[in-house]
């Protein structure tokens, strides 16, 4: 048998790659591809392992109108001219996009003087508004896993939402950098109800959603040395007094917020931050978001490094604004304003109001997604595309802010958003004719 039969023989070997199912975009997995796709995945968690061992459908067409496949180039020429036609047309999406492809949105809005948004993760949207108003104090993960002596979850399922994050970064990673070497790692757990993190911790505090600004309060109380004996019913005095103990004699804090603790107030998050602001005082504490499914932290980079704003960001000028959030994707929508819609990775709907989905259903759409929906069924022009990671490379950012390349391990026959948002621009700059509209 001769070399090139050898080699046609071979079995698969293992390739590394990064896993893009959660924000802490694991980047010590190995997958083994057969032919019909991983037939093995390798340092995985559950959520992980779903997300490499989910198919994609291969009986999408490239790119279809009305239901219709059709011919890719001729596809984007039709959008480009539904989208330069319409008086305010919307880009929304890309939860799921590389910060490649947030460049190429960008710049296909810019073209069509479209207004452009995202989702928004209520951790994410709680950590934002809060560093606006109070400013934050955060860090990598490596350096929470090498220094941080006093680990809190609060509103956070890490066991759960992000299974190998405690695994990599707290409760199951050594203390590298501790001062002493018998020094240990604590971990406390804060939330209205037990959850599967909660056997792994050392210490679990129920505080119900709707009291978490009164224990906040009564926590930034205790630390100081103040009796917390005012505070309100609900309130577990006694847990909270040993938790501020923790908090003083620990050498490096870190705390986790979830959305859990975003949805139950709107200023919870800014009081956390107040909390980690007042204890970099005497100590060293930071605090980060678990981050939501997705690139959305990447999203904010692309945002805020081209145009100088997170979110809901409008070209109808010729130029970016941020003119509030009424003029978000959800507030236009509801208002009736917008009369054509681009949408990158169409689940991103699922996040507006029944209100806003109503008059999306009656205007005419484009859909760029990797999987089918109600939403590319109905939509004027569908693209299929690639799934990041997977199938194609480009940059994530993990939720500390770290951007990771993703590694593809497996081939697609579908292009990738950025290429599909690439056709489509190109399509818009050789068409004929200015863009016909006034500028709102």
């Amino acid at each position: 048998m001769d070399q090139s039969s050898d080699l046609l023989n071979e079995a698969p070997r293992p390739a590394p790659t990064t896993c893009a199912a959660c924000s802490c975009l694991c980047d010590d997995i190995l997958v083994t591809v057969g032919k019909s796709g991983p037939d093995l995945v390798e340092n995985a968690c559950p959520v992980g392992l779903e997300w490499f061992q989910s198919s994609q459908s291969t009986s999408m067409p490239l790119a279809a109108m009305q239901g219709e496949s059709v011919n890719s180039r001729s596809a984007a020429r039709a959008a480009a001219a539904l989208l330069a036609d319409a008086k305010l047309p919307l880009v929304y999406g890309l939860r799921w996009a590389t910060s490649q492809s947030v460049r190429s949105a960008l710049a296909v809005a810019d073209r069509f003087q479209a207004i452009i948004d995202t989702p928004v993760s209520s951790d994410l949207a709680g950590s934002l508004a809060a560093m606006r108003r109070v400013g934050t104090v955060t860090s990598t993960l490596g350096e929470v896993r090498d220094r941080a002596d006093l680990v809190i979850y609060w509103g956070a399922d890490p066991h759960t939402t992000h299974p190998r994050h405690p695994e990599r970064f707290t409760s199951g990673a050594p203390l590298r950098l501790a001062d002493d070497e018998n020094h240990k790692r604590r971990v406390v757990v804060i939330d209205d109800a037990e959850s599967a993190s909660v056997a792994a911790a050392d210490e679990f505090i129920r505080i119900p959603r709707e009291a978490s600004i009164a224990a906040l309060w009564t926590l930034r109380a205790l630390v100081r040395g103040r009796s917390g004996r005012s505070a309100p019913s609900g309130i577990p005095l006694e847990s909270l007094d040993r938790l501020a103990g923790m908090i003083r004699d620990c050498q490096f804090g870190a705390i986790f917020h979830g959305g859990r603790l975003a949805a139950a107030s709107a200023r919870a998050v800014e009081q956390l931050s107040k909390l980690v602001m007042e204890l970099n005082e005497t100590a060293c504490f930071v605090l980060l978001p678990m981050g939501a499914k997705g690139n959305l932290v990447g999203v904010e980079h692309a945002f805020c490094w081209q145009t100088g704003y997170s979110s809901a960001v409008s070209f109808t000028r010729k130029y970016p604004r941020h003119v509030g959030k009424e003029w978000g994707a959800q507030g236009l929508l509801e208002r009736g304003l917008v009369d054509a819609a681009l949408l990158i990775g169409a689940d991103a709907v699922d996040d507006l109001s029944d209100a806003a989905r109503d008059h999306l259903r009656g205007i005419p759409i484009v859909t760029i997604d990797h999987q089918r929906s109600s939403w590319s069924e109905r939509a004027s022009i569908a693209f299929t595309t690639s799934i990041a990671g997977r199938h194609s490379d480009g940059i994530y950012s993990r939720a500390d802010g770290i951007p990771l390349p993703l590694r593809p391990t497996m081939l697609s026959s579908y292009p990738s958003v950025d290429f599909t948002l690439g056709m489509l621009g190109h399509a818009a700059a050789t068409s004929d004719g200015a863009i016909p509209r006034s500028a709102p």
